[in-house]
């Protein structure tokens, strides 16, 4: 995807520090993404799922966060939870750790990427580039039965 393929794209931008979440958006807007929507909870990712317009392009989101973890919000896309949204979205997962487990309970819900803190403006547009055109066979049956804790600490 071209830098000038961003513009288009509605991303979802989910992290639980308000600071990081500012930052975060300016590297959007720095390579091009036309519109950002931003939540601090997993609560809050899942009202603006609902109440978009249309289906979010990509969501990128914490791993730890109150209120439902990043894994959480990933399962109920790819479960179909969330009615409005597409099961193969584009979820990249963004976290200051790189923990085992984590990794594995992401990989085996097809997750799109995974990012570790601190990030840079090349890291956000490789990981949306790389995110968008991975290709998976959905399976909602096997994505249930993939278990995810409350709490990935």
């Amino acid at each position: 995807m071209s830098d000038i393929g961003f513009k288009d794209l509605h991303c979802l931008i989910v992290d639980d520090e308000p600071a990081f979440l500012h930052t975060f958006e300016a590297m959007l807007r720095a390579v091009g993404v036309g519109k950002v929507t931003r939540g601090q909870t997993g609560s809050d990712a899942l009202m603006a799922l609902v109440n978009a317009p249309r289906p979010v392009d990509v969501i990128m989101c914490d791993l730890n966060m109150p209120y439902g973890n990043g894994l959480q919000l990933l399962k109920a896309i790819r479960t179909g939870q969330v009615k409005t949204q597409r099961l193969d979205t584009c979820f990249i997962l963004v976290s200051s750790l790189a923990s085992p487990e984590p990794v594995r309970t992401a990989a085996g819900l097809d997750v799109s990427g995974y990012l570790i803190k601190p990030l840079s403006t090349e890291k956000v547009r490789t990981a949306i580039v790389k995110g968008r055109s991975k290709h998976f066979a959905v399976d909602p049956r096997r994505y249930s039965q993939v278990f995810v804790t409350e709490s990935v600490l």
